[in-house]
């Protein structure tokens, strides 16, 4: 890239970071590091030297000096390494990520690249990819396969700035290990809404109520639309005798195939055949089961003692 596309890659990535807080403390702020790479790997801007946002888009600019455009080399594997031993190197509370610019395609540099990018995403890290559009053209898909996915973006899209800031924000919301975030594909900006809702179930039969314990400090799953279908804690409460969905009251979602019994103290939630699923109720029925949990994010520190960081051409926290 020449000093003029860096300059105006320095100016997007400041533009997109405009909103967020740089700070070294506070559960609601941002540090950067700066990693640029080529033949060689070179570190400008470290997580610890973050003081604020104007000091971190001095930092951008000041990088994009030593552009060299003459340097066709593409270290990408190299640049992955060092954004990971980075983040390993200075850790905080906060959640740790990768964001990857690329103009050009190197096939040397590329080498191994998505191997340890997919080492990296493995340790709980996601990598976030521009790629930047620049006068030597639009990489097809070297870097689709080095990205999270949801989390691919070409630098002309009209609303990158709109998806960027959005996906920092959406991968802050995460879920303890052993368990599945709940996630919706949005087709428009073919990227995922993240929920903060963490499920993780059993397959052996269980006594609802006795499941319900299990869950704990969560709840049997509650089940409110069709993009969400499994066993559920649908159950008639003791205090009023309403159908209750965990703690909510019982809606028009799911609908169920027959009246319930006046014994019945539980629902559940049949796969009768292919994606088809169907309510019912019965009393303490031992089933496999389904628990909800919340979702880790700035106000909700918990667990991820089991995943890892990482790092690349900018390693953002957020």
């Amino acid at each position: 890239m020449s000093k003029r596309e860096l300059n105006a890659l320095s100016a997007e990535l400041s533009t997109y970071m405009h909103n967020f807080t740089f700070a070294q403390t506070g559960n609601h702020t941002v540090r950067a590091a700066i990693i640029g790479y080529a033949s060689d790997v070179t570190t400008y801007y470290q997580l610890t030297d973050t003081t604020n946002y104007d000091a971190f888009v001095d930092a951008l600019f000041d990088f994009a000096d030593h552009g060299n455009s003459d340097d066709t080399g593409g270290n990408l594997q190299g640049a992955l390494q060092q954004a990971y031993s980075l983040l390993q190197s200075q850790k905080s509370q906060r959640r740790q990520l990768i964001v990857l610019v690329a103009a050009t395609y190197n096939p040397i540099g590329f080498q191994g690249a998505d191997v340890t990018a997919n080492s990296i995403k493995e340790n709980g890290i996601c990598i976030v990819v521009i790629n930047y559009k620049s006068s030597q053209g639009v990489l097809a898909t070297a870097l689709q396969n080095i990205s999270c996915p949801g989390y691919y973006y070409i630098s002309d899209d009209d609303d990158l700035n709109l998806k960027f800031t959005y996906a920092l924000t959406q991968l802050n919301c995460i879920c303890p290990p052993g368990s599945l975030q709940f996630r919706e594909y949005n087709t428009a900006w073919k990227n995922y809404t993240n929920y903060g809702d963490c499920l993780f179930g059993f397959n052996e039969n269980t006594d609802p109520a006795m499941a319900q314990r299990s869950c704990h400090p969560g709840v049997l799953v509650a089940v409110t639309n069709e993009k969400k279908m499994f066993t559920i804690g649908l159950h008639k409460s003791a205090s009023d005798n309403e159908w209750k969905c965990t703690e909510y009251s019982f809606g028009d979602f799911p609908s169920m195939t027959a009246a319930s019994s006046v014994n019945d103290n539980y629902g559940y939630l049949w796969n009768n055949y292919g994606f088809n699923w169907t309510l019912q109720t019965g009393n303490n029925v031992a089933l496999p089961y389904i628990c909800q949990i919340r979702a880790c994010d700035a106000e909700y520190i918990c667990d991820q003692t089991q995943t890892k960081n990482l790092k690349h051409k900018i390693a953002f926290e957020v």
